[in-house]
């Protein structure tokens, strides 16, 4: 970046060399408009120096400004040639273009001879620089040089063959050649000559529809070339004809964008939900579908992110003692740190749809217990109390990750508890591989029970140490014989097994004192304590509760004795 006196003493320098020098502002720059005969940049200038009823097409300046780069070119100052130099500058902050025009007389560029070879060069020059080889029709070169930067046309097309790559595969490429020519004599038959063709490369194709006084005339004509399209083949050497499908899709100027490049964006993208659903047509693009699309693109690339960074913290939610109260364990609960990843809930879908589960679950492990003890080593968390991680089913850590995880973490586990969700399908051959790396110490939880797919195998398979009684069986279980029946069923099958049973979401005093009296040994819930990421105290009316309803069960023993 120049400061503004840099620059003018540049400008003087470059005014020894230059015929012309000027500095060109931002709002200057963009009041040019092409072909019109109003001039900001002052009549001296742009038009009487030049000789020209209108300004050049191409203004380097423009260009300059919008690439924020330098742009050279050699323009005819009649009956001279002057080279044009735009040069882009941020002047104080702000962005400046420094136009330099050097004139010279046309033959102290060229000789005689080789300004004949030029000229006579031209013709055949454009036609290599800008046409297809193969099909003849624009190419995208000439897209990305002579009309990107106009105003948009009517409408955008963005057109792609189906399954162009079996032609290849199947019949060789001289078979792709013929359809893509095919293609775009097709296309050429339908549209009007006002309107462009552009081969974008490969089987894509680019078509700019310009001066349509309706857009339901536009519209006519995008039908007659699916219906064109519908009704024709290439046909091979061997006399055999291959149908052609061509999916696509269309934007609108000005309605949907104001320039080429946003309009394109928006045209691929309605192609692309075609050649994902239905092909074989041109669809319009639709703005709500897109920001659904992108949020959605936005999502996955978080998701890589949330894995890269490791960007997730977690909150503690205690498990309480159904027995006098006390802080018996904390469960870890995924808080992902990305904007459009709030919920552990999309983390998990992402992870599934990209087959990333392996990678969730060893940053789970790692990262919940990094988490704890970094609480513990600061006490904030009961020394002794356990930690309840959320774990896969069907997946297992190597055996290279899970030494790397005791190494890490040798001291924590002793005290991780390993929750397997009872609505995923279980894998018995991964839930072994965890017992085996957990050894005598570790222990599971039985997570959501009475959810999920079948409750009586659930046990037999995990046979964890603890069952996490589902909030949809607790919720409202005071008043719910049915709720009750099922929980008494429960506690009966574990109690002589040694399982502990664990009322989960437990969110009124109501259905606390009801799973007390139905004699559940751990609690958890709102009605206790909130999560969070330094854990609170247990409510105290909550204690109370607990210590009535204990208090409750020693006068019944010592009754019954």
């Amino acid at each position: 970046m120049k400061t503004m006196q840099e620059v003018q003493a540049l400008i003087r320098n470059l005014r020894e060399i230059y015929t012309d020098v000027r500095l060109l502002d931002e709002a200057t720059v963009e009041r040019i408009q092409e072909g019109e005969r109003t001039d900001p940049c002052g009549e001296d200038l742009c038009y009487a120096c030049r000789h020209k009823e209108h300004m050049s097409r191409h203004c380097a300046a423009k260009q300059a400004l919008r690439t924020r780069t330098e742009q050279c070119r050699l323009e005819f100052f009649d009956p001279d040639i002057a080279q044009v130099i735009a040069r882009y500058y941020e002047v104080d902050g702000k962005p400046y273009v420094l136009e330099m025009i050097k004139r010279t007389h046309g033959t102290s560029v060229l000789d005689m001879e080789d300004s004949e070879r030029f000229i006579s060069s031209i013709p055949g020059y454009g036609t290599k620089l800008y046409r297809d080889a193969l099909t003849g029709v624009y190419n995208r070169r000439y897209y990305e040089e002579t009309v990107s930067s106009l105003i948009g046309p009517a409408g955008v097309a963005v057109m792609d063959l189906d399954d162009f790559k079996i032609y290849n595969d199947t019949y060789g490429h001289h078979a792709g050649d013929l359809v893509l020519e095919t293609v775009a004599r097709v296309i050429r038959n339908c549209i009007r000559q006002t309107d462009t063709l552009i081969r974008f490369g490969g089987d894509e194709f680019l078509l700019l529809f310009y001066g349509y006084e309706t857009r339901e005339a536009l519209r006519a004509d995008i039908r007659k070339l699916e219906e064109n399209f519908a009704q024709s083949s290439a046909a091979l050497p061997d006399g055999k004809g291959l149908c052609i499908r061509m999916s696509g899709g269309v934007a609108w100027y000005p309605e949907d964008a104001l320039d080429l490049d946003t309009l394109k964006k928006y045209a691929d993208f309605a192609m692309y939900e075609v050649k994902h659903s239905t092909k074989g047509e041109i669809r319009e693009f639709d703005m709500e579908r897109y920001r659904a699309g992108v949020y959605a693109m936005e999502q996955r690339s978080d998701f890589e992110k949330l894995i890269r960074e490791r960007r997730v913290d977690y909150d503690f939610q205690p498990i309480v003692s159904a027995h006098d109260g006390h802080v018996v364990a904390y469960e870890a609960l995924m808080r992902p740190q990305l904007p459009t990843l709030r919920s552990p809930l999309t983390v998990m879908q992402l992870a599934s749809e990209m087959g990333r589960m392996y990678d969730i679950e060893k940053l789970t492990l790692f990262r919940a217990c990094e988490c704890y003890e970094e609480l513990k080593a600061a006490g904030k968390l009961d020394a002794d109390a356990l930690i309840f991680v959320n774990s896969i089913a069907s997946v297992s850590l190597s055996d290279e990750d899970w030494a790397s995880y005791c190494e890490a973490h040798s001291a924590t586990l002793p005290k991780l508890v390993v929750e397997i969700t009872e609505e995923e399908e279980m894998n018995e051959r991964e839930l072994e591989r965890k017992r085996d790396f957990l050894g005598s110490p570790g222990a599971f939880a039985l997570d959501d029970y009475g959810s999920g797919y079948s409750n009586g195998n659930s046990l037999l398979t995990v046979a964890p140490k603890y069952v996490k009684v589902d909030i949809a069986i607790i919720r409202g279980i005071d008043t719910d014989a049915d709720k009750q029946q099922f929980l008494k069923t429960l506690i009966d099958y574990a109690r002589p097994r040694g399982i502990y049973v664990l009322a989960e979401g437990v969110e009124t005093l109501s259905e606390l004192r009801k799973v007390l009296e139905m004699g559940v040994d751990l609690l958890q819930g709102y009605c206790l304590a909130c999560p969070a990421a330094e854990p609170v105290a247990i409510d105290e009316k909550a204690v109370q509760v607990i210590r009535e309803a204990a208090q409750k069960r020693i006068e019944q023993e010592e009754a019954w004795s």
